[in-house]
């Protein structure tokens, strides 16, 4: 999928248009966060490819988060 990477108050996230074209947002995977600070990655609003994940369709990518608590995310393809 594609979306525009944001900078929010409460961190990085991806908007991006869903098949019925209804604007959508969620927060940017934390690992991935991690790496976007790391490469000093700081333009607003750039087109990126990501996938969505959570801690029941890539259970490997939530091990270091509580059960239940892995939110559905925007997994970069950086």
């Amino acid at each position: 999928m594609l979306g525009k990477l944001n900078k929010t108050k409460q961190g990085w996230s991806v908007t991006y248009l869903d098949s019925s074209n209804i604007l959508n947002e969620l927060p940017v995977y934390h690992r991935d966060v991690e790496l976007i600070d790391a490469i000093s990655f700081s333009q607003d609003s750039t087109e990126i490819e990501f996938e969505i994940i959570d801690e029941f369709s890539s259970p490997k990518l939530f091990e270091d988060v509580d059960f239940m608590v892995g939110v559905e995310c925007a997994k970069l393809k950086l």
